[in-house]
């Protein structure tokens, strides 16, 4: 969602809100048609309330167990083609979607840092900076 989009969401609440408001402060004026306005400032108010929720994506949560590797990621990267990279304490995680793949690191270190730039992957651990590239094999090298 774009933050103009956003804010228009924001704004538009803000706006039911203050009309709901006023609805309100009418029906406490005029006692004789409460119970209709009631009706409909809540039927106007559920209604604005709905028509602007969104959905939350679904998250999956998976366990160190299931990646086979340690329970801790320091820093995460999205590559052109959407594989999903992971430094992590055992080595440079990689996820297509469907499967992961373990790469340890050069000097069996920490992996604390990733960042995908062109069809490279640059990794930083202690005392170790470099890149990973993909082979015609479908595994990266270091």
């Amino acid at each position: 969602m774009s933050f103009r989009a956003f804010l228009f969401l924001n704004y538009s609440k803000k706006i039911i809100i203050v009309f709901y408001e006023f609805v309100l402060l009418y029906c406490m004026k005029d006692r004789k048609s409460i119970s209709s306005i009631c009706i409909i400032r809540t039927i106007v108010f559920l209604f604005s309330y709905f028509s602007t929720a969104q959905e939350l994506p679904p998250i999956v949560k998976y366990a160190p167990s299931f990646y086979a590797a340690g329970n801790q990621n320091w820093m995460i990267e999205q590559a052109k083609n959407h594989f999903m990279y992971f430094a992590n304490n055992e080595g440079l995680l990689e996820f297509n979607g469907s499967n992961w793949s373990l790469y340890p690191s050069p000097n069996e270190t920490i992996i604390r840092s990733v960042k995908v730039i062109d069809d490279k992957i640059y990794t930083g651990c202690y005392m170790e900076f470099g890149y990973w590239k993909l082979q015609k094999s479908g595994r990266l090298k270091y």
